[in-house]
């Protein structure tokens, strides 16, 4: 029969050397991936050799530029007109509406690339002077002037987060359970709130005896435990933000590898991030976007390191915020199994404001422009 030749067996006999061919390379030294810890990514599994347990507390510290949210709120009250336009004025440059006429707000709102033929309809009977009340697009475009300098009248605000966690490391899957804590201050207030609680398995398997090689693979799950105002801390930093998103369950598909250098390491990975809406009501229902990242990282015994990481995110599917590349520097230090990190995060490309509006909670500010990283650990 055809297919059934010698071509076929050769095939296939080359697909089960490539499979089998990992558990007959030589074992890697014990000090292969010992302590290959990434600040933003995902790095590969590291060995079992090393710490068996690890508790500790990641904390985050950024300034930012954020609308006073009680002000607007307020006028968002004393103006009910104002409601069905809301999305769309904070979905323009609010510095050009402060004395815009219907027209001209009518032809800008029209240009937000999200719309949908309801929103075209609601702008079209709001703005359009001659197929509208005159009354109601009075009314609203003096609601808009005076809304558009509250959005734009920006003030300098501290967002920072507390991250306990704790990571169990096993011969063959590592487990992580982070409780992260957001907190904002803003003109004098400071308030905290839950994030979202998230888990991680991650599987990892190291081959090589002079250039030690590994992959691992592993699902981050992301739960919707987080307060309306965790959202806040999604100008901080791209790539921590599903931590913080409280209306969206999200799950992380992810790809890691690497090849260890004994003082020298390099390492990358690959991350699908889905958006999952569970409550509230959000703008969209699913979101997806891609994450990358590389890192070189310089150990020196495991007691002392250097890492430079590059960070990138790309939406697929309604993810516009997820639009970014950040460059991190910062250091580790590990001594008798105490652990201290720090280091600062610079964002290369910022989000587009419109993918920022694309998520309550965090429309009326804009991201960080540097985010500093600091993580404190045990482990044995």
């Amino acid at each position: 029969m055809p297919g059934n030749g010698p071509g076929r067996s050769r095939n296939a006999g080359f697909v089960l050397m490539v499979v089998l061919a990992p558990l007959f390379l030589p074992a890697p030294p014990v000090w292969a991936f010992s302590d290959n810890t990434m600040f933003l990514g995902r790095a590969v599994k590291p060995a079992p050799d090393g710490a068996r347990f690890e508790g500790g507390v990641r904390f985050e510290i950024a300034p930012v530029y954020a609308a006073s949210r009680e002000i607007i709120n307020r006028y968002r009250e004393e103006h009910p007109e104002i409601e069905p336009v809301f999305d769309y004025v904070r979905s323009v440059d609010a510095t050009k509406l402060a004395s815009a006429s219907a027209d001209e707000i009518m032809r800008k709102f029209l240009e937000i690339p999200w719309l949908k033929e309801r929103d075209r309809e609601i702008i079209r009977n709001t703005f359009d002077e001659q197929r509208g009340d005159p009354a109601v697009v009075s009314r609203s475009v003096s609601a808009v002037n005076q809304l558009a300098p509250l959005l734009a009248d920006r003030e300098d605000a501290i967002s920072f987060s507390l991250a306990p966690y704790a990571v169990i490391n096993l011969e063959a899957v590592q487990f992580a359970l982070e409780v992260p804590l957001a907190g904002f201050t803003f003109s004098g207030d400071t308030s905290f709130t839950l994030g979202n609680i998230n888990l991680d398995a991650r599987f990892g398997h190291v081959w090589g005896e002079r250039f030690p090689l590994a992959l691992s693979y592993g699902l981050a799950l992301y739960l919707p435990t987080a307060g309306a105002r965790a959202n806040s801390l999604g100008l901080q930093s791209v790539f921590g933000a599903p931590r913080f998103m409280h209306e969206y369950f999200a799950m992380a598909p992810y790809l890691a590898a690497g090849v260890d250098l004994r003082f020298f390491k390099l390492q990358g990975y690959l991350e699908f991030l889905d958006l999952i809406a569970a409550r509230g009501a959000p703008r969209h229902s699913v979101g997806v976007a891609l994450r990358y990242g590389a890192a070189a990282i310089f150990d020196l015994f495991s007691v002392f390191a250097l890492n430079l990481e590059l960070h990138g995110a790309h939406p697929l599917k309604h993810a516009g915020m997820f639009k970014a590349l950040s460059l991190f520097g910062g250091f580790r230090v590990n001594l008798f199994g105490a652990r201290l990190g720090v280091g600062v995060e610079y964002p290369i490309i910022h989000p587009e404001p419109l993918g920022l509006a694309d998520y309550a909670g965090i429309d009326f500010g804009s991201p960080a422009r540097v985010n500093v990283v600091v993580n404190l650990a045990y482990g044995f």
